[in-house]
């Protein structure tokens, strides 16, 4: 059977589409993980009820980027809370998701709670209710050893930073992804997202605290904070596509965001 030039571009160009769309990529970069002091004083009826909490949380990212689940059964309590980006896909966020019960399944063994944070997601468990908690003492951040020469990079990357804390509290869903490109042609990204169990004040908070943490790394290519209740990063190369931007413009026009935040902003760029 001969087949045709136009048969064969037609071919080529389904298999790039569908190449395209099926790539993926859940970001499991592990950033930070760690496991609460404390055993659980029912090891095996904890792990049952890990189990079960873990499996109610698979089930609801199947539908949505959050998820939040509990049990109580016997004499031990399990609480946890899963998300990821918004711009992951549902399966890339399963799979992130997937990466960090495994994880701190085996890192974290009877801990009574542990958490673990990835480019792409977010796990918590304890055995004490803390949905609505926004900040930890283990609030951290990181700075990449790369440099960013000149370009406005580090005036733009806190202007970004800035900007993605103020928005983000007032957007549904607590989440913002943007862009920005400075006069001498560099890029930076950012995103910045709370949990969506927390108040909007809790998220305003949280993200104060995540800006102080990582507001000092540019030039440094790329940052990121994480705190109990959001997570905020920025990178001069791109993690998520042009779909997933936020206008930020027009939750940035709602008067003003906290007259505390804006003077906390005004001490830093004073010290420079």
């Amino acid at each position: 059977m001969q087949i045709t030039n136009s048969r064969l571009f037609s071919v080529a160009i389904s298999l790039l589409l569908f190449s395209k769309f099926t790539s993926s990529d859940p970001q499991t970069n592990l950033l930070t993980m760690a496991c609460d002091a404390y055993n659980a004083t029912y090891p095996s009826i904890f792990s049952s009820n890990l189990d079960f909490v873990f499996a109610e949380l698979q089930s609801l990212l199947n539908s949505n980027h959050f998820a939040k689940a509990q049990r109580a059964h016997t004499d031990e309590l399990a609480y946890a809370i899963a998300q990821c980006r918004q711009y992951l896909s549902t399966s890339d966020c399963l799979s992130c998701f997937s990466t960090a019960t495994s994880q701190l399944r085996t890192h974290c063994l009877n801990a009574d709670g542990a958490h673990a944070v990835y480019d792409g997601c977010f796990l918590r468990y304890e055995d004490v209710g803390f949905f609505d908690e926004y900040t930890q003492p283990w609030r951290s951040g990181s700075c990449e050893n790369r440099t960013v020469d000149g370009g406005g990079f580090t005036e733009m990357a806190r202007e970004l930073l800035r900007d993605l804390c103020m928005a983000t509290p007032r957007i549904d869903g607590f989440f913002a992804a943007a862009r920005r490109e400075t006069v001498g042609g560099r890029v930076v990204y950012g995103v910045a997202q709370c949990l969506m169990t927390v108040s909007e004040n809790g998220c305003e908070e949280c993200l104060k605290g995540a800006y102080e943490t990582i507001e000092s790394c540019p030039p440094i290519a790329n940052g990121w904070a994480v705190d109990g209740g959001c997570f905020l990063r920025y990178a001069d190369t791109a993690f998520f596509d042009d779909d997933q931007i936020t206008d930020l413009a027009h939750f940035l026009k709602r008067g003003e965001f906290s007259e505390e935040f804006c003077t906390i902003v005004n001490f830093f760029f004073s010290l420079e």
